[in-house]
């Protein structure tokens, strides 16, 4: 059950509020004071924190910042009935979720808390991913050989450029791939990984690309595609030596002009993504027979 935290010096609206958020199934403490919001918040946890400005012994956007320094994971929703833009503009920048003028609408409190709530959970689960990522791509070990790779990580990440992993299936290519992209200006957008071995030729152009409805049999929808989806961060192209040649070409050209243009559509997209590929193949021999690019091979071997 979500706790709240109802903070306002009128009894009847927090009595008010108390029965609407009871009657949603929250659980719900109320008080008058920002003493009693600050006492309150450092005995236990509250999911959301509704706070009125006007209280008696202190203004409630003072103890925004207070409030986050105790208990950081509250969303904190602010009411008045004296709101400026300024005053909403200031409650914002100090950690409020939103900002709500008085008369209270009771459906829009519902519909503010509710959203916060959410935003709450979708970051709590975004940090258990990340979490979960960190540990995923972790790289263990102190060696002089990783030493030397994390050295290697250090100097290409901030760079922007494209970067040619090689190495046998299994060493941990796709570990110093995320490794570059964490520690890249990029790290905090997608990282997005394409095994191209594993999708069959017909299907590669779709998956990178993506596709409008009706671009092909069985395209029932729209779908956005892997470099799209990249966007503002790092696209991983896992085993690039079994890209066939035609992709190849297309990925050269996004390359070279930062557009990309889905099946079935004659709009660009303009595409910002950092390039990584790696590959158990030798790159060069596969120019030589052939069956690799040499032009795109110099494009990502930088």
């Amino acid at each position: 059950m979500k706790k709240i935290l109802v903070v306002d010096d009128e009894r009847n609206i927090q009595n008010i509020l108390k029965q609407v958020l009871l009657d949603e199934g929250y659980s719900v403490i109320t008080t008058g004071t920002g003493k009693g919001c600050i006492e309150a918040v450092t005995e236990k946890f509250f999911d959301a924190i509704i706070l009125d400005v006007k209280l008696p012994d202190i203004d409630g956007i003072s103890i925004i910042e207070t409030i986050k320094e105790v208990s950081a994971e509250s969303e904190i929703i602010i009411i008045s009935g004296h709101a400026t833009i300024e005053m909403a503009v200031e409650a914002i920048k100090k950690g409020a979720y939103d900002f709500i003028k008085k008369p209270l609408s009771l459906e829009k409190v519902r519909i503010v808390l509710g959203h916060a709530l959410e935003m709450h959970s979708i970051r709590k689960e975004k940090q258990t991913w990340d979490r979960e990522i960190e540990e995923r791509y972790r790289m263990v070990g102190e060696s002089a050989v990783l030493k030397e790779i994390r050295t290697l990580i250090d100097k290409v990440a901030p760079l922007d450029s494209k970067v040619l992993i090689t190495g046998e299936s299994g060493v941990g290519k796709e570990l110093v791939a995320y490794a570059i992209h964490r520690k890249s200006k990029r790290g905090d957008g997608p990282f997005i990984k394409v095994n191209c071995a594993a999708i069959p030729d017909e299907l590669v152009e779709s998956e990178l690309f993506g596709y409008e409805k009706g671009a092909f049999t069985g395209a029932a929808g729209k779908k956005i595609g892997k470099f799209a989806s990249a966007n503002g961060g790092t696209i991983l192209l896992d085993e690039i030596g079994d890209m066939n040649i035609a992709t190849q070409a297309k990925v050269l050209r996004l390359i070279e002009t930062g557009e990309a243009t889905p099946l079935g559509s004659n709009k660009q997209l303009s595409i910002d993504v950092r390039i990584l590929a790696s590959t158990n193949k030798d790159i060069e021999e596969e120019v030589k027979q052939g069956n690799f690019r040499e032009d795109l091979f110099f494009r990502l071997n930088v």
